[in-house]
């Protein structure tokens, strides 16, 4: 059985006031409510018991259903009180012990604390010191010699009760265990703040606010998409977040804000700014590529009504502001009459703009360039590679000598959106290509939509977009488009769910003939 005991035995001298300060408030809870919901947050601790004077004892019992016992004058008697607690009680195998005024724990470090007691027979919380170090009878003192030492540690509990002394001056419990233990030092916990002053109190609600917006960045589709490629990046820029978030909040003058957790190339913001109104803030990775290409698109066509309005960016931090469409309604291609996307690709068609050398992704290089990434490991992978070389021929011999535009890219039905009666787009990406493949982009994802009815909505769509470009040209760039978006999928995605719907694209396709 892991034992979480949680020290709440002291007053609070230096902080002042009648309320002992871990029972103080920040943002609304107590101070050591924020180690409690972190204890029984976490799936490796059994029972959490908490060390504590009355009233505050029977308070807790009741407000957080978990164990409790007296606490004493002391730290160490304290300690004692609720180890003896603890051995009377349970078969305690690890524990971890923690300062009820140090609110900053999460789950993941209780998890990793006791993890790491599977190798050690210590854990404990140190931080490296910065500042200059000095002694009363030692000239010369090297600070790299020496380390602080803070709460949360673990042990395995037998070693702890055998070897723990209430009465030793030592001020470190670990120093009381032989030597010879094996020890682990955890240096990763920088924001471990104590609640000693008052002025502790507001530094603990600014890092307890940037936990919250760490807590908010759970993209795990983000995390899948882009994390296979780019695993170091990926982490570091997540990580990195938070402080982006705080300097845009402040740039953009919004506060509250929420994320969508579905977005996989970057993280999509919906916010209220007192400058610009409702907003969506976008970021973008910047080691994808993607940034510069789609700032581009919605400066290009920033006055034609094609695209969403681009309020400001920052391109230190690869983030666009864009007007916020409200309810953003996506094209439907099974709606009563298709005026709204007709009106919308004959804008497209009419505004593109003819290639003039910028620097953006060129299909046709992307394309080819999948051929030498074949899609092995995969029950269809053969069949895929098939796929791409058939359709690196069909480009090459149907569209070389074509004129190319500068694409959106993605002009599909969920990046299209309903504003004021009209569709305008979102998301580009900013391709080099025929201006067929921009059709394709949005036939290709109507017909994932209704697998059962592919060859009907293909005919329907194939008629809609032949006043662009021929019928024949059409369907090449779609059965190129949609091998190259199944090609895509085979890497990008956990589950091949999207790829075997790509696949009975192409097959349909294929049977209509090319």
């Amino acid at each position: 059985m892991n034992v979480a005991l949680i020290l709440s035995g002291g007053v609070g001298k230096r902080l002042g006031g009648s309320i002992p300060k871990q029972y103080l408030t920040i943002k609304g809870k107590m101070i050591i409510e924020y180690v409690i919901q972190a204890v029984k947050a976490s799936n490796r601790i059994d029972k959490t018991v908490v060390v504590a004077h009355e009233p505050y004892a029977s308070m807790l019992k009741n407000k957080f259903d978990i164990e409790v016992c007296l606490g004493g004058e002391e730290r160490n008697i304290t300690l004692k009180n609720g180890l003896d607690f603890i051995n009377g009680k349970y078969n305690c195998d690890k524990i971890m012990i923690f300062d009820a005024v140090r609110p900053m724990i999460t789950p993941e470090l209780v998890n990793n604390y006791m993890d790491k007691l599977e190798s050690y027979d210590i854990v404990l919380t140190a931080q490296k010191i910065t500042d200059s170090l000095g002694s009363y009878d030692i000239h010369e003192v090297r600070r790299e010699r020496y380390y602080l030492l803070q709460s949360p540690e673990a042990y395995r509990f037998k070693n702890l009760y055998k070897y723990f002394d209430s009465k030793s001056t030592l001020t470190e419990v670990a120093q009381q265990l032989p030597e010879s233990m094996k020890t682990y030092l955890n240096f990763d916990f920088s924001d471990n703040i104590k609640i000693t002053y008052k002025h502790d109190l507001f530094i603990a609600e600014q890092l307890l606010g940037l936990n919250e917006t760490k807590a908010r960045f759970d993209v795990k589709r983000l995390r899948e998409y882009l994390g296979k490629n780019y695993p170091v990046e990926t982490e570091q820029w997540i990580n990195d977040l938070p402080q982006i978030i705080e300097y845009l909040k402040f740039k953009w003058k919004f506060d509250d804000y929420t994320i969508n957790p579905n977005a996989h190339f970057g993280i999509v913001i919906k916010a209220d700014s007192t400058q610009w109104g409702k907003v969506v803030v976008k970021l973008i990775p910047p080691f994808i590529g993607r940034f510069e290409g789609e700032l581009g698109l919605y400066e290009k066509y920033s006055d034609t009504g094609l695209m969403c309005p681009l309020y400001d960016y920052d391109k230190s931090f690869c983030a666009l502001l864009l007007k916020q469409v409200v309810p953003a309604n996506y094209a439907d291609f099974n709606e009563a009459n298709f005026s709204r996307i007709t009106g919308f690709f004959d804008r497209l068609n009419e505004l593109l703009l003819p290639y003039g050398g910028e620097k953006y992704h060129d299909y046709g290089v992307i394309l080819e360039s999948k051929k030498d990434m074949p899609a092995t490991g995969l029950d269809y992978g053969e069949r895929i590679d098939e796929y791409v070389d058939k359709a690196i021929a069909l480009y090459k011999n149907n569209f070389a000598d074509d004129k190319v535009y500068l694409l959106l890219g993605d002009a599909h039905k969920y990046n299209l959106i309903e504003d004021n009666g009209k569709y305008i787009a979102i998301d580009p990406i900013g391709y080099i290509a025929p201006k067929e493949i921009e059709f394709a982009r949005y036939i290709g994802t109507v017909l994932t939509e209704d697998l059962d009815s592919i060859k009907e909505n293909l005919e329907k769509a194939l008629s809609l977009f032949s006043k662009y470009s021929s019928k024949d040209k059409i369907l090449k760039a779609l059965f190129i488009d949609v091998v190259f978006r199944l090609h895509n999928t085979t890497f990008e995605n956990d589950d091949d769910i999207l790829a075997r719907k790509w696949l009975k694209v192409v097959d349909e396709i294929l049977s209509v003939g090319l």
